[in-house]
């Protein structure tokens, strides 16, 4: 699983979402939404090993050490909405209400 080390990140470009803006702006939809992911949360054994992202991020990690199963059995736990964070004028903030209902009138839903 491909990751970028938080605290390098906000060091290298300021903040998450200018970072997320130089390095993933193809990935990323607009504004972006990203998942903050503990240790805890990834299996046992897991190291991170220090990868450059083919956009020439540094601060870019592949989560190695454990199978890919079970960093999908991991992140099958369905997550609810409100603990995702939206890039909102340079800085993030939580998802709210008023953004899914935003997203879910934008698709038609």
């Amino acid at each position: 699983m491909s990751v970028f080390e938080r605290q390098c990140g906000e060091a290298k470009s300021g903040s998450i979402c200018r970072h997320i803006a130089a390095f993933y702006a193809e990935q990323s939809g607009q504004p972006p939404v990203f998942y903050i992911i503990e240790d805890d949360e990834l299996p046992n054994g897991f190291t991170m090993k220090h990868t450059k992202s083919e956009t020439g991020d540094d601060c870019h990690r592949e989560v190695d050490g454990v199978s890919g199963s079970s960093i999908k059995k991991a992140f099958d736990k369905k997550r609810h909405w409100s603990l995702f964070k939206i890039c909102d004028g340079g800085s993030y903030r939580g998802v709210t209400e008023a953004d899914v209902e935003k997203w879910k009138e934008s698709e038609g839903s």
